[in-house]
């Protein structure tokens, strides 16, 4: 009887002795895990098989999300590699002063035995750890279902742990970048651009093949074949018909010859009012007269002879 009765002396002095080694075996594994999270430049553990049995082993007051990867090049996962920054960028939004949660990641060459202990039999995966007393029983992340991204990650491990926060990605400075290089183009290339046509503009030669130009254009009737579409000839007891008399309507290849003697007629002018007298050579200017004036005389020829034909009244003619 005086033995029970010391053993129930006894029994809150063991008791309270018992609960004093685990509260410190609890602080001690609580100042390990700090002190691997410190190790790591992100936010979460990495393990090893030892650190595995530390970070997972009951008893356990905080939740647990781990990625099980394979990053060997001999493996060659794919899939491993993208899921790695979407993890991170999960583990790095969360608040590392509050310890009832934490991320680790362990690697296939680290932990083959881990491997087999959880029967984990393709990489990547994610695993959800409970706070929990007993049996370590870890849930699987659907990473078919909901893929590889950040977003359906966070919303995994907010659902599972009951804890609200928000994904915190960096900044993405390549799109302003971007626009910056683009706008530092555009302005060079307006630099550029205005300088081109600043030359283009003060040149009075620019402007006179311009002028030029669009007077031929509108005189050899470019404008009306624009505005009727006519066909470009016409065939008239089986041979083909290039100009219709009268004056309502022409073919567009009637509007190319003229064009064509108009040049021919302005280039003359032009030799000979500017041209022949900077000759030197006497035999080549005398030549050069003789050319212009043939060319000339034929073309003013070849317009009498058109208009004859759109006008079968008209009298005169040179040549033809």
């Amino acid at each position: 009887m005086k033995i029970i009765d010391s053993i129930k002396y006894f029994i809150p002095l063991f008791s309270l002795l018992i609960w004093n080694v685990f509260a410190l075996s609890d602080k001690e594994k609580s100042e390990k895990l700090d002190e691997l999270l410190a190790k790591s430049s992100d936010n979460f553990i990495n393990l090893n098989e030892k650190y595995f049995d530390l970070l997972i082993n009951t008893p356990r007051d905080y939740h647990t999300i781990l990625l099980a990867t394979a990053t060997s090049p001999n493996i060659n996962c794919e899939p491993c590699r993208q899921l790695l920054p979407e993890f991170l960028s999960v583990a790095n939004s969360w608040d590392q002063t509050d310890k009832r949660l934490y991320f680790a990641i362990i690697d296939y060459q680290n932990g083959k035995n881990i491997f087999k202990k959880l029967k984990i039999q393709n990489v990547p995966n994610v695993l959800y750890f409970k706070p929990d007393q007993g049996e370590v029983k870890p849930e699987f992340y659907d990473l078919p279902r909901h893929g590889l991204g950040a977003e359906e990650l966070i919303k995994f491990v907010t659902k599972k742990t009951g804890f609200e926060y928000e994904l915190k990605k960096p900044k993405d400075y390549s799109q302003y970048i971007n626009i910056g290089i683009l706008i530092i183009s555009v302005l060079i290339c307006i630099k550029f651009a205005i300088q081109y046509f600043k030359d283009i503009v003060t040149n009075k030669r620019s402007w006179m093949i311009l002028t030029v130009s669009i007077i031929f254009l509108m005189i050899s009737g470019f404008m009306w074949v624009h505005i009727r579409h006519p066909p470009n000839n016409g065939m008239s007891k089986n041979r083909m018909e290039i100009f219709i008399p009268g004056f309502q309507q022409q073919y567009a290849i009637e509007s190319q010859i003229i064009l064509v003697i108009y040049i021919l007629i302005a280039f003359s002018f032009l030799v000979l009012a500017d041209k022949v007298q900077n000759i030197k050579n006497g035999h080549v200017q005398r030549i050069s007269i003789y050319v212009a004036l043939s060319v000339l005389f034929v073309c003013f020829s070849l317009i009498l002879r058109i208009f004859y034909i759109k006008s079968q009244a008209y009298p005169f003619k040179l040549l033809f």
